[in-house]
């Protein structure tokens, strides 16, 4: 993957800690600018037992773009976390000597900012993308007397027209391909983002919950009845409500969600984004015949 990644330059903290941000130029989010930051810390294991660093507060930040000579600054908007999409927020935010921590963040642009910014690429071959972030860490971490101080990285990268093209043609068409099942509720098409969102992270288990709920809201939302997700599939398909194939297909994204509520005998340890996006799939499928057809909102 490290081909297809825009990289900035580091800024580095106290002699051996740096901070770098990449941007993927095709394996991009359609529901947004992915963006991996990674804090590194290259003091050796052996010598510098107390050099570690620790993120106290999480990472915050935000994104803009430079225009023209006069360099003014246009917001794209702010970064939202999603490592903790997979179940892994911060389980060890201490990065030792030798090791580093990656976190992955999205920024939902509005597609008229993102189209703004092809514009500029296209009049100037390229465009600056400025990332912003800001987190407290405590130095060195496990010492007795540690320092908790505040970093404010600045990092920018130039995105070539090319690549600008790529992002808002991706972005664009996922807009169109969310609108291709009419009538669908609020409430459940939140839920549908939020698993597609997982799913463009890298997060299965989180988007097959996802999945999972989104069904049950739209079934629900049908006029099912009954209070277990089985007995709701069953009671829509015997309606006529969703094809005997379909009911099918809907019990197997029941059965993921089952995994992921036991979690002593977890099976969704297993599964992977193949699994995450098969149940999309099947999710839009279940969506279209309870709502294309009615138009029910």
């Amino acid at each position: 993957m490290a081909s297809d990644l825009l990289s900035t330059q580091p800024v580095t903290y106290r002699d051996h800690i740096s901070v770098y941000a990449s941007v993927p130029k095709t394996e991009q989010s359609p529901d947004g600018l992915l963006v991996y930051l990674t804090l590194q810390n290259s003091g050796s294991p052996a010598t510098n037992t107390y050099r570690s660093i620790e993120i106290v507060s999480g990472i915050q930040g935000f994104t803009f773009y430079r225009i023209g000579e006069g360099k003014q600054n246009q917001l794209l908007g702010d970064f939202i976390d999603m490592t903790g999409l997979d179940g892994q927020r911060w389980r060890d935010p201490r990065v030792k000597p030798g090791e580093r921590l990656d976190v992955a963040f999205l920024c939902r642009l509005p597609m008229d900012r993102a189209e703004e910014m092809l514009e500029v690429a296209e009049r100037m071959g390229a465009v600056e993308l400025v990332l912003c972030f800001q987190f407290f860490a405590a130095y060195p971490a496990g010492a007795l007397v540690q320092k908790t101080d505040r970093y404010d990285p600045l990092l920018a990268v130039q995105v070539p027209k090319t690549v600008v093209e790529g992002w808002v043609a991706l972005w664009s068409s996922a807009r169109e391909a969310a609108q291709d099942i009419p009538g669908v509720p609020a409430s459940v098409y939140q839920d549908y983002v939020e698993a597609v969102r997982a799913a463009n992270v890298g997060a299965p288990r989180a988007s097959l919950s996802m999945s999972r709920r989104a069904l049950q809201s739209a079934l629900k939302h049908r006029g099912a009845k009954s209070e277990k997700l089985y007995d709701q599939i069953e009671e829509l398909a015997e309606a006529g409500a969703l094809t005997q194939a379909t009911k099918n297909l809907a019990h197997g994204i029941r059965q993921f969600g089952n995994f992921g509520a036991h979690p002593g005998d977890d099976q969704l340890e297993d599964v992977g984004l193949e699994d995450a996006k098969l149940a999309l799939q099947v999710l839009r499928r279940v969506l279209r015949e309870l709502y294309a057809q009615s138009g029910s909102k």
